[in-house]
């Protein structure tokens, strides 16, 4: 008999000493180069195509900014006629002639204007959408390639705020805020160069400020691009917390940890929140700046052209034109800084995608490179194998380890928990690299095969079976992927996946479902028992044949009926093929070839073993029409108020773009913390609907917040800006000319028509195109949580494929989008120019009647121009109100979403000490999203006050189910649930959990400390020490491993716990339940992770733990419950036998059959 000698896994090494390979070969595996993305790089991925629309879109951009000059042209030519008029230069005849032509020109500038935008904004939405496609396959198919120590580093939670929230912003910034940026850039070049032509001299001293916005806005892009990179990292970190918190929400509801968990969410989202306000100073500081230039610069035109005009060196009408062009030009200016922030935003977004998309890691599954044997035999060698995790430099896990394992053969590798078992078959499925040291199949070296080929030889099932969010029939078939047997037809297919079940046990329940073999799993095999989703898992593992076969506690989660019956399929099917099984329950190996003894990363045995502006430019304007001094005084005192007026404007966009800004960080940070919260508010029914899986919730979590500050901030500042301006023009315009202003106005009921029926437009088809995007992110979320299951199954390329296909919808609404919601804003931008027609048309007639003067008219013209202008300006914000309105529809119904069972209600019974008495009367259950299959059918079950109890019975009768009752994750059906006489539905919900601990069969840890994880155990107000911290931990039998690690209880254990063993992380988890000291514990196979010997020192700690408390035990190992006050025996979601061990052998019933089967019938 071999004995398993209890150890720390793995040794303290702060003397480790690593050579230069050793340290490259670590680094290699985690090393990632950071990149500085030029914006031009966003384009990478466009095909000749898009190239081809591009260049199109880009003339056509270019086309309807030049001809938004013709305005300004025209306008100074109408100037022209008027003052010409007014001052007799030109007759009657004349100014009615040139009115009427130009009014002809305005209306051809309409219609070129409604063409070339509408061309130019359909191209790029058109592109922006291809290419973000590409990012997002190229993304993901990288994600694919990595190793697994990658994900060691940066977890899922990052993978998920990269192809959601970052790509949307790439996207942004290379669609229609990329055409409107070229737009507004062409007018502001065009406007020049007209101006230019018109007077060079006057234009060069406008230009003297465009160095100033130049260096203005290089500065502004160059740290808005380093304040975003920072901010997605914090939100990153967020993501990975909300990830783990929502993918082991029953473990955060059973111990009550919600707050904490929203808590350190928070502090990440704070942090964020302080970049934004770095960058909120900075733009707001940049563009009023802008601001300030652009309106002292017309200060200095209206002074240079007064002297000018008395110089006789050019007309008014001119002066006029040129003032209309730069102040409109660098208003456009002002416009391309607004979209270059979508541009920055996008080119910090992209670094972190791109250096994922270049990465090419050491062990790279997409190479073609390596052999590729016709024949396996499957001789394995490990020969003087040293091993260290790449993030975790300082523990060295296996030490010098050689190891022959002959063809055909079962080795069995048994050990303490951490002792190496499970590293032995992440490095035989090259899931890392040894430090030093090499492994070889029928030898050759695994390092000169082709990646994908040697997992392919390799059926694999691990400790935690990984089951993706599909039918039964799927999951078993991923295993044919890459074998002989995958492109069979599907008759045969199905024959063989039928027979797998059947070998694996689990055809019979399946066919119980009522859709059978096409039933869904739901998210990770939630809507399925422990021991049902690895009897699925080990069927796909064995469904190709493969020549080698590594199981890592395969039949940890099955009862022993069903231990037995696989245990006996598996011996039959390793005939013939090389095996390779980590196991706790020696049971399992007693057929195996050899049986290998591990100790702190070394064999220790081997063998067998059984509008201001506008009254300041009518006056501007009026002055022109004088000569001499009086035109010089004037224009010089008019030009004064405009300075004033531009050092207004800077300080007021300022303090708007400031505040606005950090109010909207505060919004986003807002946002996301009560949609955090409120999703862990919610009861376990609401993640068991297939609409809510992980991938779904963190998608929103992060789309809706990014959509949301889209729209605030500065876009927020500038709506309140072009609002105000509209009104403040509407008003003004109404005071000084009445008349003119309502035959204007007539003109706003169809620009609000077309801007609002874009927003309509835009708010619909988002709306589909988001839920579209959530089933490929809950594709991407599955596999980058799942990827060593993903890796093993060699699956990339059929998960891609399967990204791919659900990219097609909304790729199909992004392109019927483009064609849409280009018209109406084409059509708010043309219509500018058939104002300003209707404006002049009417004005000239009441200024031939001697209605209006030069002052009222260009009072009136200036504010309606003006006001029309930012009407279409208002309306270009369209698509950022539209993704605000649907992200705010989408938060509003996840805030206002109360579940049944809700633990932010205060009401129901609070008792301060329980007895432990439970009860299950006459109660009937089903899941919420299985209505018709019952799970319970009529329990009756009591558990008296400091009884120790267990549950026995198949899987997926109903015992885990029984725990959830009790925690009150739903609501039973019919009947009720008791503690000490009270129904547990009448108490306050938190207080009942306060008084229960739970252990579940997979144990959830956070990537936190050992301490930090320990601590989510305790109560509210509750002061643990750290004596408190080791008695438990002792209890648990983990303190000895815990302060042999270099940094003790402050050890990092990695995203869900990746770099601890299953039953290192298992006894930090029932250390955990113990912390609270609970009146009910609850365990639910807690030790099934656990070695022989550290079961029994566990299994001691925990019968020690409940005596004063209710402990009710599921367990497969029966010898663990042996002892038990009473043990109920469950079939078909009903007792069938209950008694004490000795009482139920009586009987020779089921639970009699079952022991029989686990230790044979000597032994009874």
């Amino acid at each position: 008999m071999i004995e398993n000698t209890i150890a720390i896994s793995i040794e303290e090494s702060s003397d480790i000493k690593l050579d230069p390979t050793e340290e490259r070969i670590l680094n290699d595996q985690i090393s990632i180069i950071e990149k500085k993305e030029s914006y031009f790089t966003l384009y990478r991925f466009a095909t000749k195509f898009d190239w081809i629309i591009m260049f199109i879109g880009l003339v056509f951009s270019a086309a309807a900014g030049a001809a938004l000059t013709g305005k300004s042209v025209l306008y100074g030519i109408m100037a022209g006629y008027y003052i010409g008029f007014q001052t007799h230069t030109i007759s009657t005849n004349e100014f009615h002639e040139g009115l009427n032509y130009y009014f002809l020109i305005y209306v051809y500038f309409a219609i070129f204007t409604f063409i070339v935008t509408y061309i130019a904004l359909v191209t790029w939405l058109l592109t922006g959408e291809r290419i973000a496609r590409q990012i997002r396959e190229q993304y993901f198919r990288a994600i694919l390639r990595q190793n697994i120590a990658y994900f060691d580093k940066f977890g899922s939670g990052e993978v998920i705020t990269r192809i959601t929230s970052d790509i949307y912003l790439v996207q942004d910034g290379i669609s229609e805020k990329a055409s409107l940026a070229f737009l507004y850039i062409s007018h502001f070049i065009a406007s020049f160069i007209i101006a230019f032509i018109i007077n060079w001299k006057i234009t060069l001293v406008i230009c003297i400020i465009i160095p100033f916005f130049a260096i203005n806005s290089g500065i502004m892009i160059k740290f808005s691009a380093i304040f975003t990179k920072k901010s997605l990292s914090f939100y990153s970190r967020a993501g990975i917390i909300a990830e783990e918190a929502i993918s082991t929400i029953k473990a955060a509801v059973a111990f009550g940890v919600q707050k904490k968990l929203s808590n350190i969410y928070d502090a990440y989202l704070g942090e964020a929140k302080k970049e934004g306000f770095k960058k909120s100073l900075l733009i707001g500081f940049a563009l009023g700046i802008t601001f300030f230039g652009t309106y002292a610069i017309n200060a200095l035109t209206f002074w240079f052209g007064s002297i000018m005009i008395a110089n006789n060196e050019l007309f008014p009408g001119q002066v006029i034109s040129i003032y209309s062009l730069s102040v409109t030009g660098y208003f456009s200016l002002t416009n391309f800084f607004d979209y270059i922030q979508a541009i920055s935003l996008a080119t910090g977004a992209s670094s972190k995608i791109f250096e994922t998309i270049d990465r090419i890691p050491s062990i790279n599954i997409a190479s073609d490179t390596g052999d590729k044997p016709e024949n396996v035999v499957g001789h394995i060698q490990l020969k003087n194998i040293n091993f260290i995790y790449p993030t975790r430099p300082d523990v060295k896990t296996l030490n010098n380890i050689s190891l022959d394992v002959e063809s055909g053969s079962t080795v069995a590798i048994v050990g303490s928990s951490g002792s190496g078992k499970s590293t032995i078959v992440s490095l035989m499925l090259r899931f890392y690299d040894p430090l030093s040291g090499d492994i070889f199949i029928d030898g050759r070296n695994i390092k000169s095969l082709n990646l994908t080929w040697l997992r392919r030889q390799i059926g694999f099932v691990s400790q935690e079976p990984v089951l993706f969010k599909t039918t039964i029939a799927e999951n078993v078939s991923y295993g044919l992927i890459g074998s002989i047997y995958e492109n069979l037809p599907d008759n045969e297919k199905r024959e063989r996946i039928e027979n797998a079940c059947k070998i694996a046990d689990a055809h019979d329940f399946i066919m119980n479902f009522p859709d059978k073999y096409e039933t869904m799993v739901g998210e990770r095999g939630i809507l399925l028992s422990g021991g049902q989703k690895q009897r699925i898992a080990i069927a796909r593992a064995i469904i190709k044949d493969p020549k080698i076969l590594l199981l890592d506690e395969a039949t940890s989660a099955l009862d022993t009926q069903s231990e037995s019956i696989i245990q006996n399929a598996l011996d039959k099917t390793s005939k013939g093929r090389t095996t390779i099984v980590v196991a706790h329950r020696l049971s399992t190996i007693r057929n195996a070839t050899k049986i290998i003894v591990m100790n702190k990363g070394i064999i220790i045995e081997s063998g067998c073993l059984y509008p201001v502006f506008a009254i300041i430019l009518a006056n501007i304007f009026q002055a022109f029409s004088q000569t001499g001094d009086t035109l010089r005084h004037e224009a010089t005192f008019w030009a004064l108020m405009l300075l004033v007026f531009s050092v207004t404007i800077f300080l007021v966009t300022f303090i708007q773009d400031v505040t606005l800004g950090i109010s909207s960080e505060i919004l986003t940070e807002r946002i996301r913390s009560m949609s955090f919260a409120s999703i862990l508010r919610q009861d376990i029914s609401f993640f068991d609907d297939e609409n809510h899986s992980v991938g779904a919730l963190t998608s929103r979590l992060s789309l809706d917040a990014t959509y949301i500050n889209g729209l605030f901030g500065v876009t927020l500042g500038n709506l309140i800006h072009v609002t105000v301006t509209i009104f403040s023009c509407v008003v003004v315009s109404l005071i000084v000319g009445w008349k003119l202003t309502l035959v204007c106005l007539c003109s706003i009921p169809i620009m609000i028509g077309a801007g609002g029926l874009r927003i309509k437009m835009l708010s619909s088809l988002q709306q589909k195109t988001k839920k579209a995007y959530e089933y490929s992110t809950q594709i991407a979320c599955e596999s980058a949580d799942n990827i060593r299951t993903v890796a093993a199954l060699t699956c990339e390329n059929n998960l891609w494929k399967r990204y791919h296909d659900l990219l097609d919808e909304p790729m199909r609404q992004g392109i019927k989008t483009a064609f849409l919601v280009s018209i109406p804003f084409a059509f708010a931008n043309c219509i500018v120019f058939l104002v300003n027609v209707l404006a002049f048309w009417y004005g000239s007639k009441l200024f031939m009647n001697n209605e209006y003067d030069l002052k009222k008219m260009y009072t009136v013209y200036v504010a309606i121009i003006v006001g029309s202008t930012f009407m279409g300006r208002f309306f270009a914000y369209a698509p950022d109100i539209a993704k605000a309105t649907s992200a705010s529809d989408s938060i509003m119904s996840l805030l206002e979403q109360v579940p049944k069972i809700d633990t932010w209600r205060q009401d129901g019974e609070k008792i301060k000490t329980i007895k432990g008495h439970l009860k299950f009367s006459n109660v009937h259950f089903h899941y919420p999203t299985r209505l018709s299959v019952p799970v319970l059918q009529g329990l009756n079950l009591e558990v008296k006050p400091g009884q120790y109890a267990a549950l026995v019975g198949p899987s997926g009768c109903g015992k885990s189910t029984i725990m959830s009752l009790i925690e009150r994750f739903y609501q039973v059906t019919n009947g009720a649930i008791t503690i000490d006489e009270m129904n547990i539905a009448k108490m306050n919900v938190n207080n009942l959990r306060e008084h229960i601990a739970l252990v579940s069969q997979e144990p959830p840890l956070y990537d936190m400390t050992i301490k930090e994880n320990i601590l989510l155990g305790s109560l509210p107000g509750q002061n643990v020490s750290q004596n408190d911290l080791e008695k438990v931990c002792q209890e648990a039998n983990i303190h000895n491993f815990i302060i042999g690690l270099p940094n003790g209880y402050d050890t990092f254990v990695g995203r869900k716990g990746t770099q601890l063993s299953g039953g290192q992380k298992q006894r930090i988890a029932i250390a955990r339940a113990l912390i609270r000291n609970p009146k009910i514990l609850l365990l639910d196979e807690a030790t099934s992770a656990l070695d022989s010997e550290s079961e029994k020192i566990v299994q001691k700690s925990l019968d020690a733990a409940a005596h004063g408390r209710t402990t009710l035990a599921i367990a497969h190992r029966l010898s663990t419950i042996q002892h038990a006050d009473i043990i109920f025996v469950i079939k078909d979601g009903k007792i069938y036998e209950q008694g004490t061990h000795k009482e139920l052998l009586k009987l020779q019933g089921i639970y009699y059959t079952m022991i029989q089967k686990q230790f044979g019938e000597s032994n009874l």
